[in-house]
C-alpha cells in the first residue's frame, strides 16, 4: 500500500515504511535526539529503529509505531499525521 499526497500536479508516493521512516528522521531532527535515545524512550532495541529508518523492516509493525510515538511523547496521529491524511490518497 502506497500514500499518494497530491499538491497541484505533484504526487508524492510513499510506503507506510518510508513514511514511518521520514517521520522519525524528521522527528528526531526537530527534538534534538539520537535514534539510539528514542529506542531507549520508546523501550525498543535500536536495530529495531535503525532497520525502520533504513527500510530494512518491511512493514512496522502498529505496536511498534506506537511505541516510537509514545517516546516522541505523542499520539500516533500526531506521528503519523493522520488527520493530515483525510485528503490523502490511497493506492492499491
Amino acid at each position: 500500500m502506497a500514500l499518494a499526497h497530491g499538491r497541484a500536479n505533484e504526487v508524492n508516493a510513499l510506503t507506510y515504511t518510508e513514511l514511518v521512516s521520514e517521520r522519525i528522521v524528521h522527528y528526531c531532527k526537530e527534538k534534538d535526539i539520537t535514534l539510539h535515545k528514542l529506542a531507549i524512550l520508546s523501550g525498543l532495541g535500536s536495530s529495531t529503529i535503525d532497520n525502520i529508518v533504513k527500510n530494512n523492516t518491511k512493514v512496522p509493525s502498529f505496536r511498534t509505531v506506537h511505541r516510537i510515538a509514545q517516546g516522541f511523547d505523542m499520539t500516533i496521529d500526531e506521528f503519523t499525521g493522520i488527520a493530515a491524511m483525510k485528503e490523502t490518497e490511497f493506492e492499491d
